[in-house]
């Protein structure tokens, strides 16, 4: 999963190119697929990695027309994009091995988590949180070993532009479509 700052980061960019009715609600939208262990649940596939968006809208009755659910939708999308287009997830697994990348997966979201804060003025917004939660929002000092700073917020930047109910009419045309292609298509201009 992205982090929760970095969730939070995409439905602010998100809301200021499309207004919502209801921006609390979108605000919990997107946090609510990683406030459980089994993720496999949540994100409708084995992983977050793995999110399955065409899964959730078919369990949903492909509705997504409150802010709950498009957050609950953006968030399935991230999630996948960040973990397959933004980083090769199965090359850093084979190469590192499962531990090791859950341990420089977890310090570079650290070393990150304040810049993102920052950057994306959420400050507000993480004083709202549960504790459940913040506790999750560490910080750390040093070299990120996954992530490129540069190509993370632009990533933030391209995902906040997909315009979601072109995405979900596509993925309920065709639910195998390519994630990274279809995204590449719909982004909002």
């Amino acid at each position: 999963m992205a982090s929760f700052s970095m969730h939070l980061a995409i439905a602010k960019l998100y809301l200021k190119t499309h207004p919502e009715d209801n921006k609390e609600e979108f605000i919990n939208g997107t946090l609510a697929p990683d406030l459980t262990n089994d993720k496999s649940v949540t994100h409708y596939g084995k992983h977050s990695a793995w999110s399955n968006p065409a899964k959730y809208l078919q369990s949903n009755g492909n509705d997504i027309e409150n802010s709950f659910k498009k957050a609950y939708f953006l968030h399935l999308i991230t999630d996948y994009l960040f973990y397959h287009k933004l980083i090769d997830i199965d090359e850093y697994l084979d190469r590192l091995g499962v531990e090791e990348w859950r341990r420089r997966h977890r310090t570079d979201f650290d070393i990150l988590e304040d810049e993102i804060k920052k950057k994306y003025e959420l400050e507000d917004l993480v004083k709202k949180l549960p504790d459940h939660i913040k506790k999750h929002m560490t910080k750390a000092k040093g070299e990120l070993t996954i992530f490129e700073r540069n190509s993370l917020f632009d990533f933030f930047e391209d995902v906040s532009k997909i315009d979601l109910i072109k995405m979900k009419d596509e993925l309920i045309k065709n639910p195998d479509a390519d994630l990274i292609e279809l995204s590449k298509e719909i982004i909002s201009k």
